[in-house]
């Protein structure tokens, strides 16, 4: 296995432009070594990555390979790869991209943040936390945020700052990583500290049963280091299960709620006029005092429960993480709010999960009471359509309206599930079109703008694209 004292010079990533390849690769570059990538979408991303030197391919082959001398590989790349033949034919070694990050992470602490939703958002208000009390954490987020940007700004070298970041390669002793559980990617990190925020059905494509999923997040459980702490959410009946099977292996184990008895809780949960929300922090019932933030949602106060109860362990007061947690603005694609006149609001989301969909809906209608909400949603492969049906077919109802984009299929082609026009018949409430294009989602969306209504963006593909198209129109029909 490799150490970071003898990686190879020439390091080529199968799969560059996700959102974690892409930060490992950074990383990486900036240590020094000679990185090349594939990607067949060109983004944003990858963009990044080619002005700050890095060689980008717009499609897989074996010529990209041939000055390589070892082989990074995301989860979504398959052993059919032209790439990932011409390095084992080669003998060139190939690493996946969980292996690599433990190497870029060496003999740092790693805390470890999992969970089927909230992960990015918890990764990236503890690093966050982290960067601004001059902690110098090594950083990998699965969001880009202008919080992480402007933190890190006079801690990197001009040419490799961006205005939206996802990592920080900092000389601190500790690595903040999101824990992604596709394909069990996160047993493989051996943290200190641990964190597993909630447990839905999802990634069934590879786990094929709800036991398997749960299965897989006890041994993340279990793959913590002997003297370990370990965080759990009370308020998800999952992760409860799974913590009395990790109390009976004798680990040490914090719970965070705001419905139940817990070690760290959030009470008096209050909006405010100013659009901010205020909540007082208890640690085992004793109030340790009250913190306001700019991020709406129950679903966030626990996300900020759990990362102030990590940050506090680690040794950051309780006053210090207030006052920084009050600058912190969010993460990009996670309720992103672009506000216009005649009271139009375009909220963009990363929502893809029913739970997550139906999470967001609620905070809309609790941001903006009484507007009219129409959904745009791209569903995120065919698969998970299929077997997420009955979530989706009731996580929608109550939006006023909703337009159905083309799925994005991600690894899969449509035999592996359902296509969006399937989805769209399969909802009766509310009342919904299918778009057969991004393009033709906008065209349907366009007429339905009107004073006092929010746009819904939702999806974990690129309808995104669709939104700086929308705030144009609004600008222009509303003579902004």
């Amino acid at each position: 296995m490799f150490k970071s004292s003898n990686l190879p010079k020439n390091i080529h990533f199968v799969g560059i432009g996700g959102i974690h390849m892409s930060g490992i690769a950074k990383i990486l570059h900036m240590r020094g070594h000679k990185i090349s990538g594939s990607d067949i979408n060109n983004s944003s991303i990858t963009e990044h990555l080619k002005s700050i030197g890095i060689l980008i391919y717009s499609s897989h082959e074996s010529n990209n390979m041939l000055d390589s001398e070892l082989a990074v590989y995301t989860s979504a790349i398959n052993s059919k790869n032209p790439e990932i033949i011409f390095a084992q034919k080669n003998n060139i070694p190939i690493i996946s991209r969980s292996q690599i990050i433990n190497i870029v992470a060496e003999n740092k602490k790693i805390v470890a943040i999992g969970g089927s939703h909230g992960k990015t958002t918890i990764t990236t208000l503890l690093s966050y936390m982290l960067l601004k009390s001059n902690l110098e954490p090594l950083v990998l987020s699965g969001g880009l945020s202008a919080d992480i940007s402007n933190a890190s700004r006079n801690k990197i070298e001009h040419k490799y700052f961006r205005k939206l970041e996802n990592i920080y390669d900092g000389t601190g002793e500790y690595a903040i990583i999101e824990a992604d559980e596709y394909k069990d990617a996160f047993l493989q990190y051996n943290p200190s500290i641990l964190l597993i925020n909630n447990i839905d059905d999802d990634h069934l494509d590879y786990f094929k049963t709800t036991d398997r999923l749960r299965e897989s997040f006890l041994k993340f459980g279990n793959s913590s280091k002997k003297n370990s702490l370990i965080f759990l959410n009370k308020d998800s009946d999952d992760v409860k299960k799974i913590g009395t099977e990790l109390e009976k292996n004798n680990k040490t184990i914090e719970y965070y709620s705001i419905e139940n008895k817990a070690d760290w809780m959030a009470k008096k949960i209050t909006g405010n006029k100013d659009g901010t929300t205020s909540f007082e922090l208890l640690w085992k019932n004793k109030k340790l005092g009250s913190i306001t933030t700019n991020l709406s949602g129950r679903h966030n106060i626990l996300n900020l429960t759990a990362s102030i109860a990590i940050a506090m362990k680690i040794g950051i007061s309780f006053q210090e993480t207030a006052a920084i947690l009050k600058t912190f603005q969010g993460i990009q694609r996670r309720f992103t709010t672009h506000l216009h006149s005649k009271e139009i609001v375009v909220v963009d989301d990363y929502a893809h999960h029913p739970v997550e969909i139906k999470t967001t809906i609620a905070a809309v209608k609790i941001k903006f009471p009484g507007k009219k909400i129409i959904g745009c949603f791209q569903p995120h492969t065919f698969s998970r359509t299929k077997y997420l049906l009955d979530g989706f077919i009731s996580c929608f109802k109550y939006l006023d309206e909703l337009i159905i984009a083309p799925t994005y299929a991600a690894r899969e082609t449509p035999d592996k599930g359902i296509e969006s026009s399937t989805l769209s018949l399969s909802i009766k409430d509310p009342r919904n079109e299918v778009a057969d294009s991004l393009e033709n989602t906008i065209k349907i969306l366009e007429p339905k703008i009107k004073p006092n209504t929010v746009i819904l963006i939702l999806g974990a593909g690129d309808i995104s694209e669709i939104v700086p198209i929308i705030n144009e129109k609004i600008r222009k029909k509303f003579n902004e």
